[in-house]
């Protein structure tokens, strides 16, 4: 799962490891979004993974719950009647890569070969 919030761009995984058990693990290529989250859950930043290879270089192991609690939270706060508009006050380079992100799917969603 994909994640867009205010704080950052998140990625939600179940690695195979963590089956059957309440674990996720979290990443983020940047470490300003990782701090944030970490923040939010109020976990000890030595939970933090550095460098922990792949896509992600800054990883996070949570419960469920604790991501759910975080998600619900994220929700309550929105205050803006649009996204891309509200990171742009935040952050220009971020906004345009939303932006493109948000084009592309814009335009897979008129297609006539729809996913």
């Amino acid at each position: 799962m994909w994640i867009f919030t205010k704080d950052g761009f998140y990625s939600v995984v179940q690695e195979s490891n963590q089956k059957g058990t309440d674990l996720l693990t979290v990443g983020s290529r940047y470490k300003s979004d990782m701090a944030k989250l970490i923040k939010s859950l109020k976990i000890p930043e030595d939970m933090l993974l550095k460098e922990a290879g792949g896509d992600y270089e800054y990883r996070v192991v949570v419960k469920k719950s604790a991501l759910a609690d975080y998600m619900k939270e994220q929700v309550m706060l929105i205050d803006y009647s649009n996204f891309t508009h509200e990171i742009e006050l935040r952050n220009k380079k971020r906004a345009d890569i939303y932006l493109s992100v948000w084009a592309k799917l814009l335009r897979a969603g008129k297609s006539k070969n729809r996913y």
